[in-house]
């Protein structure tokens, strides 16, 4: 697990024009951050899932990397030259894929200020404040879909079509039946891109030949 997010404010302008996440998404080439910031370990995505969960879809080609489409689409909201702040957590992956993720924002047509902040800060501002444009952050629990359908979460994202299909997601007791639902689901989130889905942050092990009983996927990011 851990879905690298540029997490957006859906209830706030321009952000909350559909037309602009997508923008957004196509703007950012992921596998170029992928190698700027993590050396290249790491799979870009499309929606809120990674390889390793039950269900995968495959969406990273949903957005592919396009310019000029961000730049049209920018251009159709009236969005073109519009200013967005991106608070900027503590780690590498933020503060570094801060930097990636505005340089090609600005090269699609949008004005970018990054604001670095401690987590302390993140945590009141942008997590329990909902006070914020963009941020980047990795979300590392499993098979947390829910974090899409709570009524107040920091996503501000509202849709009751990803509510209902969630309520099915529950019920549902058969894990192929699940699997199929988890689909839609992720599917659901890669057309109303409510965060620019990024990449899988990597989980790196060293350990010694022959050593047994480490996991090659973890449902955590730790030993």
């Amino acid at each position: 697990q851990g879905e690298v997010l540029l997490s957006l404010n859906n209830a706030r302008a321009p952000l909350d024009d559909v037309r602009v996440r997508r923008a957004m998404a196509h703007a950012i080439d992921k596998q170029a951050m992928v190698e700027a910031v993590q050396d290249g370990l790491g799979t870009p995505i499309g929606s809120f899932s990674t390889p390793a969960d039950q269900g995968y879809v495959d969406y990273s080609q949903a957005y592919p990397f396009d310019p000029a489409q961000a730049r049209a689409l920018l251009e159709e909201a009236g969005a073109l030259g519009e200013t967005i702040t991106i608070h900027l957590p503590p780690p590498a992956y933020a503060r570094r894929g801060g930097e990636v993720a505005a340089a090609y924002l600005q090269q699609a047509g949008l004005n970018v200020e990054l604001v670095p902040v401690e987590w302390a800060q993140w945590l009141e501002q942008v997590f329990r404040g909902y006070d914020f444009d963009a941020t980047i952050v990795a979300h590392t629990e499993p098979r947390d879909l829910d974090i899409f359908a709570r009524d107040a979460y920091y996503f501000n994202y509202d849709s009751a079509a990803y509510k209902e299909t969630y309520r099915r997601y529950l019920a549902a007791t058969d894990p192929a039946e699940q699997a199929e639902i988890a689909g839609e689901l992720q599917r659901i989130l890669s057309e109303d891109q409510p965060a620019v889905f990024l990449y899988v942050l990597p989980k790196i092990g060293v350990w010694r030949v022959g050593l047994e009983g480490l996991w090659t996927n973890q449902p955590i990011p730790a030993n």
